[in-house]
């Protein structure tokens, strides 16, 4: 709980820092989301053609945001440069290691996330986006090297659950769901990647 605290304070202190606040304004949310030690620096490079971000909320130089930002042509006037995100990374608890890296369209909307939920420096869960909205979650192996889980989802719903129980990279196991309730589970027993039974829920 503590973790996910300091997490929403952070994305606060970086928003206010990216929308252009003062040194004195970005101290006082400091203040007020608890991180009145942390001191928010922001370092700007360019790297393979990107505006690349770096935010750091401690005194380790370690970035805790880095974001990258793609420039283009205002389309109603050429002379007039903007920019839009195309790529964070968010270290969580300042180990050096990025945890969550979310990639962005044109448009500025997520296309996919990569999650370490339990900040090993390994990913756990690979998300998919359509529309800015979730479609499909893999969640990865220990060692990160294969997916053992996959989840499928539609309007904000899950709909179809598959896992790989014995891990031999062939879904054995899989879940229904109608408007969000499991309706119904298949199972492969003979392991030739189809179900051999069905339970209703």
């Amino acid at each position: 709980m503590k973790r996910l605290f300091a997490f929403v304070g952070l994305v606060a202190v970086v928003a206010a820092s990216a929308a252009g606040c003062s040194s004195d304004e970005a101290a006082k949310k400091g203040r007020d989301d608890g991180l009145q030690n942390l001191g928010p620096s922001l370092t700007t490079s360019k790297e393979d053609g990107l505006i690349v971000e770096r935010y750091t909320l401690d005194e380790d130089d370690k970035p805790d945001v880095v974001k990258y930002f793609e420039e283009y042509p205002d389309p109603d006037d050429k002379s007039i440069t903007k920019r839009r995100l195309r790529k964070k990374e968010v270290d969580v608890n300042s180990d050096g290691k990025i945890d969550i890296v979310r990639l962005y369209n044109k448009n500025g909307t997520p296309l996919k996330e990569r999650l370490d939920v339990d900040l090993d420096g390994k990913a756990d869960t690979v998300s998919y986006f359509g529309n800015g909205e979730l479609v499909k979650k893999e969640v990865l192996s220990e060692d990160a090297s294969e997916v053992v889980e996959t989840r499928y989802y539609a309007d904000g719903k899950i709909i179809r659950v598959e896992k790989d129980l014995n891990q031999d990279s062939k879904v054995d196991y899989w879940e229904f769901y109608e408007e969000g309730s499991l309706d119904r589970i298949g199972r492969d027993i003979d392991a030739d990647g189809r179900a051999d039974s069905w339970t209703r829920r």
